[in-house]
């Protein structure tokens, strides 16, 4: 469902129970759309009447018949007073159609598997399964966007707008250049990549940092600490190609790439110096994998959901 259709329909009375209980339990989670619901309904409330198409010629006719019926005593106050009303409601509903068309919010979630989107102004961006991402009709004129979850972006240079991306008490401004977001299992940090270009990477404490090519950083929202960090391997930025590469990769590093790239969660207390792993797995099954690992890696795991646990590990590197 998207928000503001469904606020417009609650507030015109067209929603459906289920709908608008849906609307209000989104609000509770997003103070700023409570905020973006009240505005419109105090002035939907202040032109009562006003539908979301166009019908100036309805509203004339009215007026004209509410004229012709209305007591001859005072009818030149009463031509004012009516004047007046149409004249608002028509400002209104050219005022609330330009909101309407021009900046609204505009929603995309990638549910089954990572979704390719190219922006108005053309840039792309590449949703990570499980994420979303909101930004507004005008796009090209207020290149600002929200990211929930992970997302790779290829953005079009366009100095006269810059590029905003906001997610989880960061915000990230660009010109032109390509780099990964992605927000903490735990929902408190925003991680970033840049694989391209220059961005501006800004934590909700006023602190901010300027990353080239090959550089990374995080913004922890508990402790409000932003830092640099060590890129990683490609791994970390190439899921959105389906890629995963192993090259006699230490352990530690591929329980990371892996539990990153699938979404889920490995414990292991294996040593650092456990056998390493070559191969490529980016289009592998999570049980194939797992199947795999028991079998290349020797280790013993156990599913449960979205956790694979390591419970013994009998492979020695070859000497």
């Amino acid at each position: 469902m998207n928000f503001y259709d469904l606020a417009v329909k609650h507030i015109s009375g067209q929603a459906s129970e289920e709908e608008s209980t849906w609307l209000f339990a989104r609000m509770e989670e997003h103070p700023e759309e409570r905020e973006a619901f009240d505005e419109l309904r105090k002035t939907w409330e202040a032109y009562e009447g006003f539908e979301q198409e166009s019908h100036a010629e309805e509203d004339w006719q009215k007026l004209e018949s509410r004229l012709q019926t209305a007591p001859r005593q005072g009818f030149l106050g009463r031509w004012r007073q009516l004047s007046v009303a149409a004249s608002v409601i028509l400002v209104a509903g050219i005022s609330i159609g330009i909101w309407w068309n021009e900046y609204r919010w505009l929603d995309a979630e990638a549910t089954a598997a990572n979704l390719e989107l190219e922006l108005p102004d053309h840039s792309k961006i590449i949703l990570k399964k499980g994420s979303r991402i909101r930004y507004k009709r005008n796009f090209e004129e207020h290149r600002d966007l929200e990211l929930d979850g992970e997302a790779y972006f290829t953005v079009v240079r366009d100095p006269a707008h810059p590029f905003r991306v906001e997610s989880e008490g960061t915000r990230t401004t660009v010109l032109g250049t390509a780099f990964d977001i992605r927000q903490g299992i735990n929902g408190t940090s925003t991680e970033i990549r840049v694989t391209e270009g220059k961005v501006s990477f800004e934590g909700d404490n006023g602190a901010s940092l300027i990353l080239e090519k090959g550089m990374a950083a995080v913004y922890d929202r508990k402790s409000r600490e932003l830092k640099t960090l060590e890129f990683g391997t490609q791994n970390t930025v190439s899921w959105y190609m389906q890629r995963l590469h192993f090259d006699n990769t230490p352990i530690h590093i591929v329980m990371e790439d892996i539990a990153h790239y699938y979404g889920v969660r490995i414990e292991h207390r294996l040593p650092a110096n456990y056998c390493p792993l070559t191969g490529e797995y980016g289009s592998t099954g999570k049980q194939e994998l797992v199947q795999i690992l028991r079998e290349v890696l020797e280790l013993e795991i156990v599913v449960k959901e979205d956790t694979w646990i390591v419970t013994k590990g009998t492979c020695r590197p070859r000497n």
